[in-house]
């Protein structure tokens, strides 16, 4: 699960309930991202955490925080 954290759509706090709502699941924060940070130009890390899981089935550590 992924969020921005200045996303007003879908905020960080939520981010934990719907972890535990979905069964098991990794967390992911963008620390500049607003809403739709993936796919951004310059959200590099972002793009690489999702690009892995989405081609490889690569999931980063839960919790990750991408700057």
């Amino acid at each position: 699960m992924h969020t921005g954290e200045y996303d007003p759509a879908t905020p960080v706090r939520w981010l934990t309930a719907m972890a535990r709502a979905v069964g098991p699941a990794v967390r992911l924060t963008d620390t500049g991202g607003g809403h739709g940070v993936y796919g951004s130009p310059d959200a590099a890390c972002v793009n690489e955490k999702i690009d892995a899981f989405l081609l490889d089935g690569t999931l980063p550590p839960d919790r990750t925080t991408c700057r």
